[in-house]
């Protein structure tokens, strides 16, 4: 059994596996394969970006989850669509609206972009608060000549939605 159709939140704190990176859980989503992982003292350097699907040609995905530990909703997106799907997760940024948190997040997803795909097109995508986050690193891109061969946005307010002022 995958552990992820397990309740994985709830048994975080409890086996202590909170010191496993998002990413390893993907790679091992056995019991066992994730007892392998805690014997072995190995951890990614990074957990910013997790590649769920790396083959193929085509243009790749890069899509903006909207909270750090929301990965494993996207895997079977990742392999419906035959294609290289990179999750950007939004460590350490507050799900709101802050501007600033958005903007700052945006320049670290563009960075990351960048870095796996220097050249060519690419997808970016976000969902709800990372919606915000993809937009605002589509742009950043844009900005600097790239070229983005989509932006697709799911359940994402509107920029300016609520009005602030009204709430």
């Amino acid at each position: 059994t995958e552990i992820y159709t397990l309740s994985l939140h709830d048994a975080l704190p409890i086996f202590d596996l909170g010191r496993i990176a998002v990413s390893r859980f993907l790679d091992a989503p056995t019991v066992s394969g994730l007892a392998g992982i805690l014997r072995s003292a190995g951890e990614p350097a990074s957990d910013q970006v997790i590649a769920l699907h790396s083959d193929g040609d085509l243009a790749p995905v890069f899509f903006v989850v909207p909270a750090a530990d929301e990965v494993f909703y996207v895997r079977h997106l990742a392999r419906r669509l035959g294609r290289p799907f990179f999750v950007l997760r939004t460590a350490g940024y507050p799900q709101t609206r802050a501007s600033r948190a958005v903007e700052e997040a945006a320049v670290i997803s563009a960075a990351e972009v960048v870095q796996r795909r220097p050249e060519g097109r690419f997808i970016l995508a976000g969902h709800s608060f990372g919606g915000m986050i993809a937009f605002e690193t589509a742009s950043r891109l844009i900005a600097a000549g790239r070229k983005v061969g989509a932006l697709v946005l799911f359940d994402t307010p509107a920029p300016g939605y609520p009005d602030r002022k009204s709430v």
